[in-house]
């Protein structure tokens, strides 16, 4: 009696080759569509905060808007955002006449917007809270670092 050899083809070295071929492309589409995702993730956690911390900017919460623009680190335009957070505090500062605090702030900004100048206007409207509640020498001395800004010659 003969044994019969059925030739399968799956089998054969070039169904086993081709298989292999087909494994190893399901892998790596697999492999760049995690990635992908990976990426879209992570841009779109970042995107989200974002948007957090400009609602906060634009609600006022400028300490919060800060903190969340300074942890995203240089996604899109974070670190000016952090900079005007900062500056609409001092601003803030300014109209509630907490003119140290707007000061501080306004002088770390450096040359961010208008910031020497409203520096400027900060000590001056200091040196005249200074003078009006009669604390002359006080207002003196902050009107000579002033020296020719505004009226305080």
């Amino acid at each position: 009696m003969q044994l019969k050899i059925l030739k399968k083809p799956y089998m054969s070295l070039k169904w086993f080759q081709q298989k292999k071929k087909r494994n190893i492309m399901i892998g790596l589409i697999a492999l760049a569509a995690a990635v992908v995702l990976a990426i879209g993730i992570v841009f779109g956690v970042r995107f989200i905060n974002y948007k957090k911390a400009c609602n906060a900017l634009e609600s006022g919460n400028y300490h919060y808007a800060y903190q969340m623009f300074t942890r995203l680190k240089g996604f899109m335009d974070s670190e000016d955002m952090a900079k005007l957070a900062i500056y609409r505090k001092a601003e803030a500062d300014l109209q509630v006449q907490s003119y140290d605090t707007a000061i501080e702030a306004f002088s770390r900004l450096g040359n961010f917007r208008d910031s020497e100048e409203r520096t400027m206007e900060a000590k001056f409207l200091k040196a005249e809270d200074l003078l009006s509640t009669e604390r002359y020498e006080s207002a003196y001395l902050l009107f000579q670092e002033l020296g020719d800004y505004g009226q305080s010659k």
